[in-house]
């Protein structure tokens, strides 16, 4: 079954016939174990690696790392699943290290990708902070080379100017949220000072 899964993976188009012979098994026999990985939820689905440049359609993609709140009873998987939801959102992976989540975002214009994380993604409750990373060109992408000609370094100045107001709005909620929890240490040390005055005067 694993050398299957990995010459489907690798090109999901080849004819069953030519699969069997290099599984040196029959065409039925193949057929079999494909529908057998299908209900059981191994294969996923079948996709098509599209060059949107070279097609001429305006395509931005973004990634994003995002430090959130996860929940006592589920952990990070509620807030993942709702994130799921979205139609912007590609992929949502659990990571280790400096941040939780990563997401791949897809839209048609850098804007379009910038307001949805303005006013969809961070307002959650449960997101305490976002990074967004445009991706400008794709070399590579799941074994498949994107370059085959010569490359153009312009760069799109939407590009800065939304990259610029995505870092400035990550900033200032990040800024939010140290006076926030400053804010909540000098409430809990006005409180702590106001129980010892209180006591010193029942004294």
């Amino acid at each position: 079954m694993e050398q299957l899964l990995k010459i489907l993976e690798d090109n999901a188009r080849l004819p069953i016939e030519d699969i069997a012979t290099m599984l040196n098994k029959s065409p039925a026999e193949v057929a079999a174990m494909i529908d057998l990985a299908r209900a059981q939820g191994i294969i996923k689905g079948y996709k098509t690696l599209v060059d949107w440049e070279k097609a001429g359609v305006n395509r931005v993609e973004a990634v994003i790392e995002l430090n959130v709140s996860p929940k006592k009873s589920r952990g990070f998987d509620e807030i993942a699943a709702t994130i799921a939801a979205f139609d912007e959102v590609e992929s949502v992976l659990l990571m280790s290290g400096g941040y939780d989540l990563q997401l791949v975002i897809k839209g048609q214009t850098f804007q379009e990708i910038a307001l949805f994380v303005a006013k969809r993604l961070s307002p959650l409750d449960d997101v305490l902070s976002t990074a967004t990373h445009f991706v400008l060109r794709t070399y590579k992408k799941e074994g498949r080379l994107y370059q085959d000609e010569e490359i153009d370094e312009t760069f799109n100045p939407l590009c800065l100017f939304l990259t610029s107001f995505l870092l400035w709005f990550e900033y200032k909620t990040k800024e939010k949220e140290r006076i926030s929890q400053r804010n909540s240490r000098q409430f809990a040390d006005c409180r702590t000072n106001l129980g010892t005055m209180t006591y010193i005067y029942k004294l």
